[in-house]
């Protein structure tokens, strides 16, 4: 089954489905999809919720031990996999072809834009007659302007209909803008006037890189302020993680001459990174990133994701270990 944005917004139920592949772009529509589903499968108890990021050269063995496992009750999960690569890693496919997905399992992959030939190979092919594929585009028309409204009456925004078409032709309809847009105007009041539009800084756009951008340059406010956004919008807070783990890990290679890919135009900035950090911070950055990815999947420890990114971002700005920043609860430094 093929659907878009659309098609599955306007329905009341969600196809039934071992896998559901999310595919294209802008992401904050991928994420309310995702949100749906997870949503629509918290009814039948689906409760426990797994995330896993993917690029060409990952691991995939924890995933195929997910949906290897059997046991006599087993645990009913969604298991999410962005994929941050250009293109669907083979291993990733053939896992998910020739492994039978339990029924207690239902996997949601995230992808961006592709190749036209992307809809011709063998896996495609598989989703779209088996399970369902869900095309993301963006949006236009009196789709996108019902989904302004939604966005305005969710935040308790007063706005009239010329106002609402005012802010889309000012972001030229991005839907990605107009939610910053949305994020802002919280910010000031919550009557939608052109006063308030007036007072919003067209070029104050966050994204994930923007918060890395915010980091790089040692500003601790604006990396919350981007956190808190990027919280606002749904972005998975592993892909987060990612991002910083990989800064982390471009750093400290670069610093110990180990292969790291860096375009040359940016390798002046890590050189200069470099001279700030030493390898004993570096590596108790890495270790932090792991407790948190541990606690991301398990929760065991019940400490707020959002928070232990806050933290890792703060000794990232100010170059100091998270021992000595983060302690839990219990006053047990993390281990």
């Amino acid at each position: 089954m093929i659907l878009d944005y659309k098609g599955l917004t306007e329905t009341k139920t969600i196809p039934q489905s071992s896998i559901y592949m999310i595919h294209g772009s802008p992401r904050i529509l991928q994420n309310e999809i995702e949100k749906r589903i997870e949503n629509y499968y918290k009814n039948y108890e689906f409760l426990s919720k797994k995330n896993f990021i993917l690029d060409t050269d990952s691991s995939i063995e924890e995933i195929e031990n997910e949906l290897q496992s059997l046991s006599l009750f087993d645990e009913k999960k969604i298991i999410t996999i962005n994929i941050v690569s250009k293109t669907l890693p083979s291993k990733i496919k053939t896992v998910l072809t020739k492994n039978l997905i339990p029924e207690s399992i239902k996997i949601i992959l995230k992808l961006d834009r592709q190749q036209s030939s992307f809809k011709k190979n063998a896996f495609y092919q598989m989703c779209s007659k088996s399970e369902c594929v869900i095309e993301v585009y963006e949006l236009q028309g009196a789709y996108l302007k019902n989904w302004v409204k939604n966005k305005l009456i969710k935040n308790q925004i007063n706005f009239s209909d010329e106002l609402c078409t005012s802010l889309i032709e000012k972001n030229e309809g991005n839907t990605l803008s107009i939610a910053q847009e949305l994020y802002k105007l919280t910010l000031l009041e919550k009557d939608f006037t052109n006063e308030n539009i007036n007072k919003m800084n067209t070029n104050y756009k966050f994204n994930e890189f923007s918060l890395i951008d915010a980091i790089h340059d040692a500003d601790l406010i604006k990396s919350y302020k981007i956190l808190d956004y990027l919280k606002l919008i749904n972005v998975q807070r592993p892909f987060i993680l990612f991002l910083l783990n990989n800064e982390i890990k471009k750093i400290y290679n670069l610093k110990n001459n180990n292969d790291c890919l860096i375009p040359t135009f940016k390798l002046e900035k890590y050189k200069r990174l470099t001279s700030k950090y030493n390898n004993d911070i570096l590596e108790d950055f890495l270790r932090f990133s792991q407790f948190i990815d541990l606690n991301i999947k398990s929760n065991k420890n019940n400490i707020d994701t959002w928070h232990l990114l806050s933290v890792l971002i703060s000794c990232f700005v100010l170059n100091i270990p998270s021992q000595n920043y983060y302690k839990d609860k219990n006053g047990t430094i993390f281990n």
